[in-house]
């Protein structure tokens, strides 16, 4: 039962070095009655649990601890979901934090708003030097969002959107973000931009999924996450705003990083594992196929001695890649 406007989610697994800073920044005592914080602490083997539940014995009508065993980050998610008493929800990693000063207007706007989704635009800050720099969102044009506003730190949305749809995140995998931005968003009707930043996204953490090592480790899990949207965009009877082109060419995009991975991490056992997969696509799903356009790039990828060809299809290729 909704008692609260906005329910934070915090991903939270191995995070003792980082898990304070998050916190701490939810320590706003103006709107306390109107948030709550849910800490799922992910079978984490740090002390991470034990410093989240520090928070919980501070404020414990604020600071919720859920210790589960180990599923993963869509795992967060769909335990959250179920307990979330919170007219919106937000969700944020455990190694980052949110803009305290914006998130006390933030909260005063969400009281006064009735859109299914919220975006905003949203800090990005370096690990090693501290650089800080804001990423900007435009903004939705008849309830329209741009493919590059498509963002898990830019995002809200309406908790009864996943409750009501039954969306739940696959677990035990990585990438999964990407359902997060996208599931509900089939289900909006209004979409409203809120113009100060909120998420501030860490960048630069070791072992971190979105570096290239972290590419390399679990480009398996991209490939399961391309497959499982395109199969929900099929599977969906109607996407209930003007977002479909959007969300498609989202799904494309992801499509298509599995080819930059390919490209970027030079390995022939993964370009061979690629092939595969898009033979899967070719016949699976050969909508997503024609529009994805890849087959060119695996003609390069095929000659492994055209190095110098190779680089310039990734520069061309990445410079595409958002549409």
């Amino acid at each position: 039962m909704e008692n609260k406007i906005l329910t934070i989610s915090i991903a939270a697994y191995n995070v003792e070095k980082y898990i304070r800073n998050t916190l701490e920044s939810l320590i706003v005592p103006e709107i306390f009655k109107d948030i709550e914080v849910l800490v799922i602490n992910d079978g984490s083997t740090d002390s991470t649990s034990l410093i989240a539940e520090e928070y919980m014995k501070k404020y414990s009508d604020v600071f919720i601890l859920v210790n589960k065993e180990n599923a993963g980050y869509g795992s967060t998610i769909n335990a959250s979901i179920k307990v979330a008493r919170g007219k919106y929800f937000k969700q944020l990693d455990g190694d980052d934090w949110f803009d305290t000063e914006n998130l006390i207007d933030f909260v005063e706007f969400l009281k006064v708003c009735d859109a299914d989704c919220i975006y905003s635009p949203y800090w990005e800050i370096y690990e090693q030097n501290g650089k800080k720099q804001l990423i900007s969102v435009k903004k939705p044009v008849e309830n329209r969002i741009g493919v590059n506003d498509i963002g898990m730190w830019a995002l809200a949305f309406k908790t009864k959107i996943f409750v009501e749809n039954r969306i739940e995140i696959t677990e035990k995998c990585f990438y999964t973000d990407t359902e997060y931005n996208l599931k509900p968003l089939f289900y909006v009707s209004t979409i409203k931009y809120y113009n100060k930043p909120i998420y501030c996204y860490r960048l630069g953490v070791l072992g971190q999924s979105v570096s290239k090592e972290g590419w390399k480790n679990h480009y398996h899990d991209c490939q399961k996450v391309a497959l499982i949207m395109m199969l929900y965009y099929l599977n969906t009877d109607a996407i209930k705003n003007d977002n479909k082109l959007e969300i498609e060419k989202y799904i494309i995009k992801m499509y298509r990083l599995a080819f930059l991975l390919a490209l970027d991490i030079y390995d022939r056992t993964m370009q061979r594992e690629y092939r595969r997969f898009n033979i899967i696509v070719k016949k699976e799903f050969p909508y997503f196929y024609r529009k994805g356009n890849c087959k060119m790039f695996f003609l390069v990828l095929s000659q492994y001695k055209l190095w110098g060809a190779i680089r310039i299809f990734h520069v061309l290729f990445e410079k595409s890649i958002f549409l």
